[in-house]
C-alpha cells in the first residue's frame, strides 16, 4: 500500500455495523495512515488516523511537505498530528516553529524502508512505535521538549548516531517487555546526551551490542532498569558534571550502569580519565553501582566526616589498591568492595556502625582485617573467598558467628580478639 489515499466501498448491508479493515490490508508496513469513513462506519484500523465527515467540518486539513511527510493541520496551524510519509521519503524531518504542540502518531513510520536520518524540533510527542523497525534509519536527532514514546526506535539496526539536545524526555511503560526507547539498535555508535535529559528509562539502550561511546550530561541523574545492559562495546564516557554529580546518580541496578560489562572503558570526568577518585566533604553517600567494575581506578579518598558505601558501589574494581579514609566510613553496604582484589589492608574506624552482606567477598589480595567495637549489624559471609587473610582482630566477640559473618573459608586461627 504505497499511496497515502485509497477508497474502501463497503456493501450496504454493513452500514451501521462495526467493520474490521482486513489485517493484510493494513498492516505496520503499509503506508497509508489515513482513513476517511462515514459517520455511521466504525472502523479498526490501528495503524490509521480515521476521521469521519463531522471532524473534516472542523476545518482540518490533509497536508504533504516537500520531504514526503504526511500530517493533518487545524486552520491556525497550531494543532499538528504527523500520520508518516510517502514512500520514497529519505528524510523525515519534524519541525513546526508556530504549532503549540505536534504529534506523531502510533507506529507512523514504522518499518519504513527509505527512511535514512530523523530530525524532530520543538515541542513534539512521538507515540508508541512511531519509528519502529526503520532498518535503514542511521541518525536520530531530537532537539527541544521531545517527549519519546516506548518502543519508539527499537530494533533500528543500521542506526549509527542519537543525539538529544534540551529537555527530551523518554517514556517508561508498566510493562518491562513494552520497554527500550532504542533497544536492539545494534549499530548504534555514539550516542550524545546533552544538558536537559533527566531520566533513562528500563531497557532504553538494551542490546545495543556496538555503542562506543556516551556524552552524558550533569541534568542524567536516574537510569533504570537494565538500561545499558549488554552493551558490550562501551569504550568511553566523557561526563559534563564533577566526580560527586557522577556518584549521585541514581542507577536501578548493576545493568543500567554502563560500566557494568565494559570495566575496560575510560570515564572522563573534567577532560582527564578517572583513575584516582577523591571524594569532597560534601560526599556522604556514594549510590550503589557507583563505580562497578570500573577497571582503571586504583585509588579512593574519602574526606567526609562520615560516609556511606553502596550495594556494589566498587564491586570488581580490580585495581582498587587504596582507599584512604577508610576509617569515616559508617556504612559498607552489600558488595560495595567486593572482587577488588587488589586492596590489601581494611583497617576500619569506630564511626562504622554495619557492614553488609560479602561487602569484601573475593578480595583475594586482602591480608589484614580490623574491626572495631562499634559494629552494630553484619551482613553474612562479609570476607568469603579472601584467600590471602593472615590476621582479623575484632574487638567484639562473634564467636558463635565467626562462619556466618566472615566467611566459611576463614581460618580460625587467623581471628583475633584482643579481649580475650
Amino acid at each position: 500500500c504505497d499511496e497515502t489515499r485509497f477508497a474502501v466501498t463497503l456493501p450496504e448491508k454493513h452500514r451501521g455495523q462495526p467493520y474490521r479493515i482486513a489485517e493484510p490490508l493494513l498492516t505496520p508496513m503499509a503506508q497509508c495512515r489515513y482513513l476517511s469513513v462515514p459517520e455511521d462506519l466504525s472502523v479498526y484500523a490501528p495503524y490509521c488516523l480515521v476521521q469521519k465527515p463531522g471532524d473534516l467540518q472542523t476545518g482540518k486539513k490533509l497536508m504533504t511537505d516537500e520531504n514526503g511527510l504526511v500530517y493533518i493541520c487545524d486552520p491556525t496551524g497550531t494543532q499538528i498530528h504527523v500520520l508518516g510519509c510517502t514512500a520514497d521519503a529519505e528524510r523525515v524531518v519534524i519541525d513546526f516553529p508556530a504549532a503549540e504542540s505536534v504529534l506523531v502518531a502510533d507506529h507512523a513510520f514504522a518499518w519504513h524502508p527509505g527512511i535514512t536520518s530523523v530530525k524532530v524540533v520543538g515541542n513534539v510527542k512521538l507515540s508508541e512505535k512511531s519509528f519502529y523497525g526503520c532498518h535503514n534509519l542511521q541518525e536520530v536527532w531530537l532537539d527541544g521538549h521531545v517527549e519519546v514514546g516506548a518502543r519508539c526506535f527499537m530494533n533500528c539496526r543500521a542506526l549509527q548516531q542519537v543525539t538529544l539536545t534540551g529537555k527530551v524526555t523518554l517514556q517508561e511503560q508498566i510493562y518491562e517487555d513494552q520497554s527500550g526507547v532504542f533497544r536492539d539498535c545494534t549499530g548504534l555508535l555514539t550516542l550524545r546526551i546533552e544538558e536537559g535529559t533527566e531520566v533513562l528509562p528500563s531497557m532504553c539502550f538494551q542490546n545495543c551490542v556496538r555503542l562506543e561511546t556516551i556524552g552524558w550530561p550533569a541534568s542524567l541523574h536516574t537510569v533504570l532498569t537494565d538500561s545499558f545492559h549488554h552493551c558490550l562495546g562501551i569504550k568511553s564516557i566523557i561526563y559534563g558534571g564533577t566526580l560527586e554529580n557522577w556518584v549521585a546518580i541514581d542507577f536501578d541496578n548493576r545493568q543500567s550502569q554502563p560500566l557494568h560489562e565494559c570495566g575496560f572503558a575510560s570515564l572522563i570526568i573534567g577532560g582527564e580519565k578517572l583513575t584516582d577518585a577523591v571524594f569532597g566533604p560534601e560526599v556522604t553517600r556514594i549510590q550503589p553501582y557507583a563505580l562497578y567494575n570500573y577497571r582503571a581506578l586504583r585509588s579512593v579518598s574519602v574526606t567526609a566526616e562520615s560516609a556511606t558505601v553502596g550495594v556494589d558501589a566498587f564491586c570488581t574494581c580490580r585495581n582498587l589498591h587504596t582507599v584512604q579514609g577508610m576509617e569515616r566510613l559508617e556504612d559498607i553496604e552489600a558488595g560495595a568492595f567486593s572482587f577488588c582484589v587488589s586492596l590489601r589492608r581494611l583497617s576500619l574506624g569506630e564511626g562504622i556502625t554495619h557492614i553488609g552482606s560479602v561487602a569484601f567477598e573475593g578480595c583475594t589480595g586482602l591480608t589484614e582485617v580490623y574491626l572495631p567495637h562499634t559494629l552494630e549489624s553484619l551482613g553474612n559471609t562479609i570476607f568469603q573467598g579472601c584467600e590471602g587473610l593472615r590476621k582479623v582482630t575484632i574487638e567484639e566477640v562473634w564467636e558463635d558467628y565467626t562462619s556466618r559473618v566472615l566467611g566459611e573459608d576463614i581460618d580460625p586461627e587467623v581471628i583475633f580478639y584482643p579481649e580475650k
